[in-house]
């Protein structure tokens, strides 16, 4: 059965094409995953397609109901119920409501933002139940479990494989490879043309020049017993063999280097550190709301140059307490100099009515060529610095907000749920970042990849106490072994790693060891 087409779509942003679209369909079955760098228009083609807005041009019919799942609550969700419960509280309870409507087509834009690893493996349970769908994901894993069919908007198109997740990694890295081959033979046939035109033209030029003790009669005359032709016509055959080869090379096809997509380059602008061993202390510590106490006689403590996770299911109170640390509440002990910054949920570093400049310049100790030039590297080009935040899309906004925090006068970073709605190569950028971090980090996130990855010690949430624990102990215990499959599918990747160096142009041993990876990747 057929639930949405499209046809002709065009969609403009400030006049200029965010993205094209000639034709596609959504029949009943489809489970679409879609993906495409931050700011790409990924939410804005959802609201297209379920009628929320209108096309600059092009007709697109849903005859249909459609469900559809927003990153952020809509006014008529904002209940006093919601409004007192935590990010992923609020995220659980809207997916809750959202499985109850029955629709023939979903859309559900960035789902699992904010959720534990409970409230997800009970969305997973439930995202199984539907018939069809598109989802907007960075996650790699939810897409490659759920998704028949990917739609990647890129270049300001929109491209429909038909493919599931894995396949289109495979098939984006083939397609990689073939244009980076053609791209090198292509660029060496004309160097090759260029060198053999060169030399004509230094072969034509040397025929003009007569030995310093030959007169030019003699030279003239030599030449000709030589090459049987006269001076002209020499000259004239290699000015044709010139343009010839000039003529080979204009026609060769373009030369196309296979694009890499820009990815945002982080520098953290490190303030001078406190001089402290201990950053910030507390002893029998307790916090809460009424009828709802978050902790309760609580200690710990945030060492120097650490980078401390906090952990802890949905509610439990890890923002607050990021936020207590932030504002410096009482009750908690700081060490001279202690200058806490904080990425929160909500982005309150932002002012929606700022200009992205504005916004980087408010809370900014640095001057404002310092601020282009890191603005540039998070992929603010400068043409765009005098758009309003409010039209950002949600990854560009953390990408602003981190911008921000970067660029303030603070010293400890406190970010709560830094990679929601980042692309993964933001991800990774950001990852490399707190890895070198040289000061003080709190990082809240239910990422357990970038946790092993960049922190070395946990906070965990217990009972309204404060575990402390190392990453290592924490890691091993939710951890299993990994399954035979893995390890048979590891020793073949070694085996063709091997094979690959002894014959690195072979393209078989390359298809077979992209193919390993991909499988491979299930295991992560």
């Amino acid at each position: 059965m057929l639930l949405c087409s499209v046809a002709h779509l065009v969609q403009r942003f400030r006049g200029e094409i965010l993205f094209q679209l000639d034709q596609f369909e959504i029949h009943t079955g489809d489970k679409i995953g879609l993906i495409g760098a931050n700011g790409c228009g990924k939410t804005t083609l959802l609201k297209l397609l379920a009628r929320e807005c209108e096309p600059d041009q092009g007709v697109i019919i849903n005859p249909v109901p459609i469900r559809f799942f927003h990153q952020q609550p809509l006014p008529e969700e904002i209940t006093p119920s919601l409004s007192r419960m935590s990010q992923g509280q609020q995220t659980a309870a809207r997916l809750q409501a959202f499985f109850t409507q029955p629709a023939a087509l979903a859309f559900l834009d960035e789902p699992t933002t904010h959720l534990d690893l409970p409230s997800r493996q009970t969305f997973e349970a439930q995202l199984a139940t539907l018939d069809s769908f598109i989802l907007v994901s960075h996650d790699q894993q939810l897409l490659r479990q759920f998704c028949t069919r990917i739609v990647e908007i890129r270049d300001h198109q929109i491209l429909v494989w038909e493919m599931t997740f894995d396949h289109w990694l495979l098939e984006k890295e083939n397609q990689r490879r073939r244009q980076q081959r053609e791209y090198e033979k292509r660029t060496k046939k004309k160097a090759q043309l260029l060198r053999a035109a060169e030399q004509k033209e230094r072969q034509a030029a040397k025929l003009n020049r007569k030995p310093k003790r030959m007169n030019s009669r003699e030279f003239r005359l030599r030449r000709f017993i030589a090459t049987r032709k006269s001076f002209d016509g020499k000259q004239k055959a290699m000015r044709k063999t010139v343009a010839h080869l000039q003529a080979r090379i204009d026609s060769l096809p373009p030369a196309e280097k296979p694009k890499v997509l820009p990815v945002m380059k982080l520098d953290l602008l490190i303030n001078p550190p406190p001089q402290a061993k201990v950053l910030v202390e507390a002893e029998m510590f307790s916090y809460g709301y009424p009828g709802r106490p978050l902790l309760h006689q609580a200690s710990f403590r945030i060492l120097n140059f650490t980078r401390t996770a906090i952990i802890g299911p949905n509610g439990c109170g890890k923002s607050t307490l990021a936020r207590l640390i932030a504002d410096r509440a009482e009750g908690l002990r700081f060490a001279p100099g202690v200058r806490p910054g904080l990425l929160d949920q909500q982005l309150d570093l932002l002012n929606p009515d700022e200009t992205i400049l504005q916004n980087a310049l408010r809370l900014s100790v640095q001057k404002e060529e310092v601020i282009r030039t890191v603005l540039s590297r998070m992929l603010f080009p400068q043409d765009t610095l005098n758009k309003k935040a409010a039209i950002l899309s949600s990854g560009e906004r953390v990408r602003l907000a981190l911008v921000c925090l970067f660029c303030s006068a603070c010293n400890m970073l406190i970010l709560d749920e830094p990679t929601h709605y980042l692309d993964l190569p933001s991800v990774q950028a950001l990852t490399q970042l707190l890895q070198t971090a040289g000061q003080c980090v709190i990082l809240i996130s239910h990422d357990p990849a970038l946790i092993r990855q960049t922190c070395t010690q946990l906070l965990r949430f217990e009972n309204q106490k404060l575990i402390s624990l190392a990453v290592e102990d924490w890691s091993t215990t939710r951890t299993s072994k990994p399954p035979l499959e893995k390890t048979i599918l590891q020793m073949r990747l070694i085996s063709l790693e091997e094979a690959l160096r002894q014959q690195p142009e072979n393209p078989a041993l390359q298809d077979q060891r992209d193919a390993l990876i991909v499988q491979l990747r299930q295991f992560i």
